[in-house]
């Protein structure tokens, strides 16, 4: 989690004015304050920015501070009352919005399906798949990453190739590295007959307070392996796909599993996958029969409580709808940026219209 840095709320407005206006701005800092921000850290403003400290400066007059004659009477005595007339320096600081370097993040994103299924490796990408669980898109498709690519039709074909020997629906996820690439690559992938679409992903990362009060009626265990109890929760969510893929994941040590009991009853799950102490949170599921106990909020506060005394730098999620995201706001995950995510599936209907109108076009030169 970042450190924070405080204003006072009467500023929160002109400091996000001034930020939005040139991208950086000025505070003035003494006292106790002197020392505490140090030059290349961010830290978090308490209206969710992130800032990065990119100059400080010391001075012991106030005459001596820069925009002096800009400044009022009022603001010149405040900063005289704990710094000249003290005896002690004050701070003159500049800083500016941060964005968060978040490649770890990604590559996690890319990588974290190997934890579940069966999997191979390509010189442009990797080809995920499990043809026990064929509903589980996590499970079966592949990601093509742009920088390995050498020739697009051919890559595209070797993925069509594999997947339908496979008896698998052909499916490619782009790279959360590659932001934007299935939009220039869109008329390639018509061309070999995928469907295309972009998805928004806002990647949210754990930099707050944890303000979640859990329901204290439930109770959360950290669990380590797998227990047939646990499928019920799966099925009265209406993902049974989602069984498998808990359960293989629960293979790899890095996988970290709550379970939320009512009653003795499993009703809820969150799980998620650490590397190198960037953590991503796979998933929480709860039984829609007990959507409104507060499961998951409950399962999200451990999972946060868990992050921070675990030594965890970074741990993210992107949420797939409002209410999630509410949660993971309420437990101190900020949005940090936004990911425009590829997705691309085989469309034999497609090939087919494709194919005919090689043929119309064929038999029009013959013509």
């Amino acid at each position: 989690m970042l450190e924070k840095i405080t204003f006072p709320e009467h500023e929160y407005e002109s400091v996000q004015n001034w930020l939005n206006k040139q991208g950086y701005c000025y505070t003035t800092r003494v006292f106790k304050e002197v020392g505490k921000y140090k030059v290349g850290e961010s830290y978090l403003a308490p209206w969710g920015d992130v800032l990065r400290i990119d100059d400080v400066q010391i001075f012991r007059k106030v005459s001596d501070r820069p925009f002096y004659d800009e400044m009022s009477d009022a603001e010149k005595a405040e900063i005289r009352k704990y710094s000249e007339d003290m005896g002690l320096p004050y701070e003159f600081i500049r800083f500016s919005r941060s964005k968060m370097n978040l490649q770890d993040c990604f590559m996690l994103e890319d990588l974290f399906p190997r934890s579940f299924t069966n999997y191979e490796e390509r010189p442009y990408g990797i080809l995920f798949y499990n043809t026990q669980n064929k509903d589980s898109y996590d499970s079966n498709h592949a990601v093509i990453f742009r920088d390995k690519i050498r020739n697009l039709s051919d890559t595209l074909k070797d993925i069509l190739a594999f997947y339908q020997e496979k008896g698998l629906t052909p499916m490619i996820y782009q790279s959360a590295r590659d932001n934007g690439y299935f939009t220039e690559i869109k008329d390639d992938l018509t061309k070999e007959g995928f469907d295309s679409w972009i998805e928004e992903q806002k990647f949210m990362v754990l930099m707050a307070e944890n303000r979640i009060t859990p329901n204290e009626g439930l109770v959360v265990r950290n669990v380590q392996s797998w227990d047939p109890s646990f499928e019920q929760v799966f099925i009265e969510a209406e993902e049974p796909w989602e069984t498998e893929v808990l359960r293989k994941s629960l293979d790899d040590p890095n996988t970290v599993l709550w379970v939320a009991y009512l009653e003795d009853k499993p009703i809820g799950v969150l799980y998620c996958l650490t590397d190198s102490k960037v953590c991503r949170g796979n998933y929480v599921l709860v039984s829609k029969q007990h959507r409104n106990v507060g499961a998951g909020k409950t399962l999200t506060y451990h999972y946060v409580e868990w992050c921070k005394v675990s030594g965890i730098r970074k741990a993210f999620h992107w949420p797939d709808g409002e209410r999630p995201e509410k949660i993971y706001l309420e437990a101190g995950f900020r949005h940090v940026e936004t990911v425009y995510a590829g997705r691309a599936v085989y469309n034999p209907q497609r090939m087919t219209h494709i194919q005919e109108r090689i043929v119309i076009r064929e038999e029009y030169h013959v013509r």
